[in-house]
């Protein structure tokens, strides 16, 4: 892997933020990156046919079967993940600006685990 500035930036961010989304243009490393800085996290590609399926029928069960964190590529695909109230987390921290709120669903998340209640 090419050495990047932004492994430094993502897994700073990581620290302080329940979600991260990268986003960037085709084949520019992305899910390397994120492979790369997570190694513990469960990897997840939606463009699987068969995950996104099932993450389409049902949000919360599809991200239940992450419990120690997760890397969601190719997440823009389903959209559903952003909608359910299961997810309200996910959408909620990556949609959040100052004074505004706007819809982004980007390529990739990588998302903590939950915490136990």
């Amino acid at each position: 892997m090419i050495a990047r500035d932004a492994f430094e930036t993502v897994t700073s961010l990581a620290r302080d933020y329940p979600v991260v989304a990268v986003t960037g243009p085709r084949q520019a490393g992305k899910t390397t990156l994120a492979r790369a800085a997570f190694p513990r996290h469960a990897y997840a590609s939606l463009e699987n046919q068969g995950q996104r399926e099932f993450a389409d029928a049902d949000p919360a069960g599809f991200l239940r079967n992450f419990t120690t964190g997760v890397i969601l590529d190719e997440v823009q695909r389903c959209p559903r993940l952003f909608e359910m109230p299961c997810a309200t987390r996910l959408s909620t921290t990556i949609t959040r600006k100052p004074k505004r709120r706007r819809v982004f669903r980007p390529n990739l998340c990588i998302c903590k685990p939950p915490k136990a209640t």
